[in-house]
């Protein structure tokens, strides 16, 4: 995350192929991060991010079902 000093903000959809955010526990400007339905990652997975003491806001939607209609958040 080096080469992205100044990297802020965050919003991934989906991303089945997405295994490793560690490198986003060093991203020194990084304040917002979403993740709109992950769908092969765990919840330890995410421990780098929330380690990063400039993040100041994890938000994202785990599931959906359609037929209630309802969202579970992350």
């Amino acid at each position: 995350m080096s080469g992205l000093p100044r990297l802020r903000k965050i919003l991934l959809e989906s991303m089945k192929g997405l295994k490793n955010i560690s490198s986003l526990g060093q991203a020194p400007a990084l304040t917002e991060f979403i993740h709109w339905f992950p769908m092969n990652m765990k919840m330890e997975d995410y421990i780098p991010l929330l380690s990063n003491p400039s993040v100041k806001r994890v938000n994202g939607i785990r599931e959906f079902n359609e037929s209630e209609g309802e969202a579970e958040n992350v």
